[in-house]
C-alpha cells in the first residue's frame, strides 16, 4: 500500500487515498444483499420442506427411517419411510435441504459476525482519525502563530 503521508510530506502534487467512504459503502451494501439473498434461499428451503434427521435402513436394508435428534430427556424420534422409492428420495431430499439451509444459514452468521467486527473497528478507526485531525488543527494552529515574539518578555523567555 502507498504511504499517502509520506507522499504528503514529499510534497507529491496527488495523493493516491487507499479507500472512500463510498467504496465502504458499497462494499457493506454488497455484504447486507448477499445476507439477505441467504436468508431468502433458507425460506425457500423450508417452504420446500426440511427435516433435521439422519437416514437409516432396518437390517433388510430396503426398510428407511429417519432418526430425529433426541429431546431433552434423551429420547430419540423417528420417522417410518418404507420401501417406497419415490418416498425414500423424497426424505433424502428434505434432509439434503436442511443440511444446506444449515450451511447457509451459518455461513451468512459468520459473514453477518464479521462486518459487525470491521464495522466496530471502522468506528475505533474513525474516532481515532478524529483525534489526529484535532492535532493536526492545534498543529496549523502553531504554524499560524507569529514566528517572531510579540514582546520583550516572550523575547527574553526565549534568550533563557
Amino acid at each position: 500500500m502507498r504511504d499517502i503521508y509520506m507522499q504528503a510530506k514529499n510534497i507529491v502534487s496527488e495523493v493516491a487515498v487507499p479507500a472512500t467512504g463510498f467504496e465502504i459503502d458499497n462494499a457493506r451494501k454488497s455484504i447486507v444483499g448477499h445476507i439477505q439473498v441467504a436468508y431468502i434461499h433458507c425460506d425457500k428451503l423450508m417452504e420446500l420442506g426440511c427435516i433435521n434427521a439422519h437416514i437409516h435402513f432396518k437390517s433388510d436394508r430396503k426398510t428407511m427411517f429417519m432418526n430425529k435428534p433426541s429431546d431433552e430427556s434423551g429420547n430419540r424420534a423417528y420417522i417410518h419411510v418404507g420401501v417406497d422409492p419415490e418416498k425414500q428420495k423424497e426424505a433424502r431430499a428434505k434432509v439434503a435441504r436442511e443440511h444446506k439451509r444449515k450451511r447457509i444459514s451459518e455461513a451468512a452468521e459468520r459473514i453477518a459476525d464479521d462486518a459487525r467486527e470491521l464495522d466496530r473497528q471502522l468506528d475505533n478507526l474513525l474516532w481515532r482519525y478524529q483525534r489526529l485531525i484535532q492535532d493536526a488543527e492545534k498543529l496549523q494552529q502553531v504554524i499560524n502563530e507569529p514566528n517572531e515574539p510579540e514582546t520583550a518578555e516572550e523575547q527574553a523567555s526565549y534568550e533563557r
